[in-house]
């Protein structure tokens, strides 16, 4: 079914990504859905190759505004855009990152086929030499709260990225990432999200390409920030359960993510008290095996323990 094409404005923070920058750029300019606005918010970049490519496209396509800011953070970058943002619909990118050709077509039709307020796809996870295929969803559709914030908890489905999505731009009105801390502000901003969204369809189809670089915040794991990723979800567990009480709301799978990234940084480090301690998590097949080690012991344990809940909850 052909729709009227609407604008969507698809919001980009940069800061000296200059060696990923012109891939993602690329995508975005080559989309097969067009209609589309496409600010950059430039956070203090320093990096000339990041400065040079973002001149250089937005001379080329006139859909890209660059908007270069005193730096402040991912967080404030995002807001910036969304700010900014004068689309019907909304989509983030990171500018690392990048989309299958065809991304947002793909998610506008599925947005007006069944008036949702946010489509979310399944992602690629993309490192310099290889791919890796995560567990496609196991069921496309149409989700309603309180299933949704349920799926966001347990990682079935629903994921706490900002990415990957396309979202009414009318959703988006009042809900901004929190400025407090930058770490895992995905996490906060999620809940805001889906705790307002009446309707939400999830696409089984892989349309985003995650890359893992090492100098991003989940590629290098210091044991504070390991920490600061559980707090999140504890913050996010809490403004669920203040809103719909009744439903328990557990992020027991979340926290398991969080407590293996801080024992291996824990395992990795001289000195866990050390801010300056990082974990290149995907670089040690040491590391890497004991994680796999403990998540193979603890996955079973933790899914006991949750069907032992459900069970007293009856």
């Amino acid at each position: 079914m052909n729709y009227q094409r609407e604008l969507i404005s698809v919001i980009i923070p940069v800061y000296d990504t200059g060696s990923y920058l012109r891939r993602c750029l690329s995508s975005l300019s080559s989309q097969t859905y067009d209609d589309l606005e496409i600010i950059i918010i430039d956070d203090g970049s320093k990096d000339e190759l990041t400065l040079s490519i973002l001149a250089e496209y937005a001379s080329k396509d006139k859909r890209i505004h660059v908007i270069h800011k005193e730096n402040g953070g991912c967080s404030r970058a995002y807001n910036a855009g969304l700010d900014l943002a004068g689309g019907e619909y909304v989509m983030i990118v990171d500018s690392d990152d990048y989309l299958d050709q065809d991304a947002i077509e793909v998610l506008y039709q599925a947005m007006k086929e069944d008036d949702v307020d946010l489509v979310g796809a399944s992602y690629y996870l993309d490192f310099d030499h290889f791919r890796f295929y995560r567990s496609k969803i196991k069921k496309e559709g149409i989700y309603m709260k309180p299933k949704t914030l349920h799926g966001l908890c347990h990682n079935t489905g629903i994921n706490n990225y900002a990415w990957a999505k396309l979202y009414k731009a009318e959703l988006l009105k009042d809900i901004r990432f929190p400025i407090d801390h930058d770490n895992f502000s995905d996490m906060e901003f999620s809940a805001l999200v889906f705790l307002k969204a009446e309707k939400v369809k999830i696409l089984k189809r892989r349309l985003y390409h995650y890359y893992q670089r090492k100098a991003s915040m989940t590629g290098l794991m210091s044991y504070k920030t390991a920490h600061d990723m559980f707090m999140k979800f504890k913050r996010q567990e809490d403004l669920l359960n203040k809103e719909y009480p009744e439903e328990h709301f557990s992020n027991y799978t979340n926290y398991y993510r969080s407590e293996m990234m801080i024992l291996l940084a824990y395992l990795s480090a001289d000195d866990v008290a050390k801010e300056d301690v990082y974990l290149p998590v995907y670089d040690d097949s040491r590391v890497w095996l004991l994680f796999k080690f403990f998540r193979a012991i603890l996955s079973k344990i933790v899914a006991i323990k949750y069907h032992l809940q459900k069970i007293e909850r009856r």
